[in-house]
């Protein structure tokens, strides 16, 4: 991920605590009295509970990272989170108040909403116009690029007839 930044599994750090039944709040004792910086965790609702809050307050400069709402896939929570990984660190490096409490940091659920999908056609069709080209013109210097990509490779033209 990152050179500067080690992850460590909870049954890789001490698997005695995985193996039993250990408070959250005894996890985040040891974690932060063991030098670690955070501790990630799917369990949300650890911010509902009295004794979790109250050690996590007495915690300067310790983390809780977890997700606002629960997501049940593993490939998308290490992804937003590796995602999240500048900004978390820039709240590390620049946020004075977290030095002196503990904090939660709450990643929102990734969404893709309708805003986030553009047709190529109407892309294609902007930078047409950035450039200050027509569609027609802008797709003809994109033809003449990709069949001189294709002689200079030395590729098969007919494998690209579909797009001319």
């Amino acid at each position: 991920m990152d050179s500067s930044l080690d992850v460590t599994h909870l049954s890789d750090f001490n698997s005695a605590l995985s193996a039993t039944s250990t408070p959250d709040w005894k996890l985040y004792w040891i974690a932060h009295k063991s030098g670690f910086d955070a501790l990630v965790t799917r369990d949300a609702a650890q911010r509902t509970q009295l004794a979790e809050m109250f050690v996590l307050s007495r915690l300067p400069g310790f983390t809780i990272i977890t997700w606002k709402r629960a997501l049940e896939d593993p490939v998308t929570e290490w992804g937003q989170l590796i995602a999240y990984l500048p900004e978390i660190r820039k709240r590390f490096e620049n946020d004075e108040s977290l030095q002196r409490t503990g904090s939660i940091i709450l990643l929102p659920k990734p969404k893709l909403s309708s805003d986030h999908v553009v047709s190529a056609n109407d892309a294609f069709g902007e930078l047409a116009v950035a450039q200050g080209t027509s569609t027609r013109e802008a797709r003809l210097q994109a033809q003449n690029e990709l069949r001189d990509v294709i002689d200079i490779a030395g590729w098969d033209p007919d494998e690209y007839a579909e797009l001319f």
